[in-house]
């Protein structure tokens, strides 16, 4: 294989100037190339291990890597311990007797407490309310019967809270709460019917809720971040800030400085949050999340290019 040829200043003097011209913008295209080429190869390389992407992005044929021997050991899962609950009934088993045949027990005392727990068979207390009306013995004008204002909606406040935990806590569909009342207690009701009880559930609980927001907004420290959230088939954003004491959330169809206004709502403490540019505007303290940084490096550390993997380690 023949050795390569240095460019002498003679070959360059030698040189057409098109040509040189041309190997220079060759030269400066191929790094262009190549630079783009490792940057496409670094996004494609790219999980939730170094990069900000979700976890669900993952490609799920892909194994997880194996943490080094010298990482810090996962911290272990505190398990619940089954704890003794007030019983609502008790029963006292004696032992038979003895394997001699002695039916007589000397000073016998309880030894061991086995808790049997069970639901109640769900029933539904279904009260009907008989209105009657009637003329006026001495006007003659018609009187009736009004129900009860608490009693109107026709969904006592127990099975409302169940409705609006399956709904909003658990996240389930109106059609999957319909089934499960209708299988396990036997109640037909309408999925309309069930969005009426989901209101009226949010307006019971929003001085609760606007009581969370205070506490979080007088907090001098706030860790905010937003996500994509489907609203009746329309994307919107889930925005949430937290505290030490408390979190609160906030759906908003932007995702944009307007709405992080009107989530902190005058608040002035130490933002912690991503890289967002809307949370790069802020006037006050400002603290980088450290996740968000870790996760950077680690990619960082895994491009082609030297600088990058040396800066990234």
């Amino acid at each position: 294989m023949a050795s390569a040829k240095l460019i002498t200043h003679e070959v360059v003097m030698d040189t057409p100037w098109t040509m040189l011209s041309f190997i220079h913008e060759m030269s400066l295209e191929n790094r262009r190339l190549k630079a783009e080429i490792e940057a496409l190869q670094a996004k494609l390389n790219q999980t939730s291990r170094n990069s900000n992407r979700p976890p669900s992005s993952d490609r799920p044929f892909t194994p997880k890597t194996k943490k080094p021997k010298n990482a810090e050991p996962r911290k272990k899962r505190k398990g619940i311990r089954q704890q003794c609950l007030r019983p609502t009934a008790v029963t006292e088993l004696h032992p038979g007797p003895c394997e001699c045949g002695c039916a007589d027990l000397i000073d016998p005392e309880p030894y061991y407490v086995h808790q049997h727990i069970e639901i109640p068979e769900p029933r539904l207390d279904v009260e009907h309310i008989i209105l009657y009306r009637g003329r006026c013995a001495q006007c003659g004008r018609m009187v009736k019967a009004l129900v009860p204002p608490e009693k109107r909606t026709g969904f006592g406040p127990r099975l409302s809270v169940i409705i609006a935990e399956i709904c909003g806590v658990h996240g389930d569909s109106r059609r999957a709460v319909q089934d499960f009342l209708l299988s396990v207690f036997g109640l037909p009701i309408c999925q309309g019917g069930i969005q009426k009880v989901v209101e009226r559930v949010s307006q019971a609980i929003k001085p609760h809720y606007e009581g969370i927001a205070d506490i979080v907004r007088s907090a001098p420290v706030g860790h905010v971040d937003e996500t994509s959230w489907r609203r009746k088939g329309k994307l919107s954003w889930l925005w949430g800030m937290a505290s030490s004491r408390a979190a609160l959330f906030m759906l908003h169809p932007r995702r944009s400085k307007v709405a992080f206004e009107e989530l902190v709502q005058g608040w002035s403490g130490i933002l912690v949050a991503d890289g967002y540019s809307v949370y790069r505007q802020w006037v006050g303290q400002r603290q980088a999340c450290l996740a968000h940084l870790i996760r950077e490096a680690e990619g960082l550390a895994e491009r082609k290019d030297a600088a990058l993997a040396k800066c990234g380690t």
